[in-house]
Parts: C-alpha cells; sequence; structure tokens
C-alpha cells in the first residue's frame, strides 16, 4: 500500500494525541495520600452521584468528598455543574454497583465557584 505524505502527518497526529491522552491518565493516577495535587475542574452532584470532570480534559469520575456536596448543595440547588479547585489524588475505589472505578478522593477544597469555569 502506498502512504502520501497527508497519510504519514495524519497517523503522526494521531499517535501523538494518543500519547498525550496516556500520559495525562497515568499522571492522574499517581497522586495518592500524602501525595495529593491540586485539581481544577467541574463538578456536579444528582441524587446520590459526585461526578468530577478535570479541566484540562481527562475522563468523568465519581467523587468521594462529603463536604463538597454539601457546599455545593449551598451554592447551587439547580443541579448545575460548577467549577471547582481542590486538593486530593484519584484512586480505584468500588462504585454504587460495588465495581471497582476510579475515584477523586478530595482532601481540601480550596474553591467551589457557580458562575466561573475552565479558563
Amino acid at each position: 500500500m502506498k502512504y502520501t505524505l497527508k497519510h504519514v502527518v495524519l497517523m503522526a497526529v494521531i499517535t501523538i494525541g494518543f500519547n498525550s491522552c496516556n500520559s495525562d491518565k497515568t499522571k492522574q493516577k499517581a497522586a495518592t495520600p500524602g501525595n495529593a495535587e491540586t485539581i481544577t475542574g467541574t463538578y456536579i452532584y444528582l441524587a446520590d452521584l459526585a461526578a468530577f470532570t478535570p479541566c484540562h480534559g481527562g475522563e468523568t469520575v465519581d467523587v468521594i468528598s462529603p463536604g463538597l456536596e454539601k457546599k455545593y448543595l449551598q451554592l447551587n440547588p439547580n443541579a448545575e455543574p460548577v467549577y471547582v479547585k481542590v486538593t486530593g489524588y484519584y484512586d480505584m475505589r468500588p462504585n454504587m454497583e460495588d465495581r471497582p472505578t476510579r475515584h477523586l478522593i478530595v482532601e481540601k477544597i480550596i474553591e467551589i465557584d457557580a458562575g466561573k469555569g475552565c479558563d
């Protein structure tokens, strides 16, 4: 099969994009208790389900942080996503169906703002 320059460039772009996504996930998995990092994203809480989506790409994950739920409900009773900046780490924990899933474990809430979005 003959590859044109267009095909080679397209394959290179796809490979670079794929590797960038994988390296970001590896970085997120590296944080642990005592080695937490500052993380920004959007947070929403609906009927016992708390979800976080990182600002700079990445998958939406479940959240463990009772304090964040309380502040969210005080700030935003309409169930809209809000900007949050927290100190925390990612860990595998059982979800509602008791399957291990990736969770954001929040150690400290730095900022929560319904009027602000990810930059």
